[in-house]
């Protein structure tokens, strides 16, 4: 039987991530295969603070004169003039390095709260104050990266269950289980849509209700293994979709495909297998006057046998038009970066000012006058 390799996965904003797993030594960051720009953009790096009580940095937010920094380890809050840290604090919580924080409003009250969560196999899932104190825990694994709200009331779930596992079950904003089912071991993937969920199952798209029960199916155009479900606002050529389906298809390799809001097959999308490619296809408008957009790809480096080696975060600025007017990749990053794939916060536009996050250290790219 012909192996069925998963899919690049990409986590959602504002975690651009992607997992590339080299085959050989590799002791320098791989050679981005982007158009580049005839313009290119000049920006001057500089270490804007560091920030080691956090862990790995995977979220940020501006809130007034401060940054607020969540990582895997802890919370801090810094002067955002300056870099300064104001205060921090370390989770009441094991400390693994693969699962990363991000800022979100998780109980609909206007208000930010702290979620650390990653699909896998690493537990637990938990909600946490803004100054690191723990809410709520609930010691399973999640199934999805993405915190979801099926009933479109504003407060946040998160789908857990074991790995391999077919039990499935939602975790409402207060860590209390809404509702327990039986997708199977091969689900991968669910979205949140208009009081419906979708997931991938292995064999077909599976359309439940808020209440997680299913009520019909949709097989790809091509027979395979449904092993990617994504949800976007739009793509290249593609403003209307809404969806991005991958599955293995036999003696074709990975293939993708945009699906619309109503899951209509809107056409094959050319993402690729690498990273590269995936991390070119994801981005972030970060100067809609100038059409600027920010990837943020991470590359891990593995030894054939003694496992992971070294990671890079390649920062890259594409024009309007697709083409790269800027590309860095800061420096290898220990271990625990594998699990957080840094965060950004754009300062300024015009010039532009970026903050972007990766291990314990904020840089910040400035835009040449």
């Amino acid at each position: 039987m012909e192996p069925v390799p998963p899919a690049s996965r990409l986590s959602s904003l504002p975690f651009l991530c992607v997992l590339a797993l080299a085959g050989g030594c590799g002791a320098e960051p791989l050679e981005a295969p982007w158009q580049r720009s005839a313009t290119p953009l000049a920006l001057t790096r500089t270490r804007f603070a560091e920030v080691p009580a956090v862990g790995a940095i995977s979220d940020l937010r501006i809130a007034g004169e401060e940054l607020l920094v969540a990582g895997t380890c802890g919370v801090a809050r810094l002067e955002l003039g300056t870099g300064r840290v104001l205060a921090s604090a370390p989770y009441p919580l094991d400390c693994p390095p693969y699962l990363p924080a991000r800022f979100a409003d998780v109980d609909g009250d206007g208000s930010l709260e702290i979620a650390r969560l990653a699909n896998g196999w690493v537990p637990p899932v938990a909600v946490l104050e803004l100054d690191g104190s723990l809410r709520w825990v609930q010691n399973v694994p999640a199934r999805e990266d993405d915190l979801l709200d099926s009933d479109g009331d504003g407060c946040l779930e998160i789908l857990v269950g074991n790995a391999n596992e077919s039990t499935v079950y939602l975790l409402d904003c207060r860590g209390n289980v809404l509702w327990q089912r039986e997708w199977g071991p091969s689900q991968n993937g669910v979205v949140d849509g208009a009081r419906e969920l979708v997931y991938a199952d292995g064999e077909v798209l599976a359309v439940c209700t808020a209440d997680g029960e299913r009520i019909r199916t949709l097989a790809p155009p091509r027979v395979g293994y449904v092993n990617s479900l994504e949800k976007v606002a739009g793509l290249p050529g593609m403003p209307q979709a809404r969806f991005l389906v991958g599955t293995y298809v036999k003696g074709a390799g990975q293939l993708w495909w945009a699906y619309g809001e109503e899951l209509d097959v809107l056409g094959t999308v050319e993402r690729g297998d690498d990273h590269f490619a995936a991390g070119y296809f994801e981005r972030v408008t970060i100067d809609p006057a100038r059409g600027l957009a920010l990837a943020l790809v991470e590359e891990q480096h593995q030894a054939p046998v003694a496992g992971f080696q070294a990671s890079w975060l390649r920062v890259a600025l594409f024009d309007a038009g697709g083409a790269c007017v800027f590309e860095e990749p800061l420096e290898p990053g220990p271990e625990p970066v594998a699990g957080a794939p840094g965060a950004h916060v754009v300062l300024a536009t015009r010039p532009l000012r970026l903050l972007v996050g990766y291990g314990p250290t904020l840089w910040e790219y400035r835009e040449d006058a």
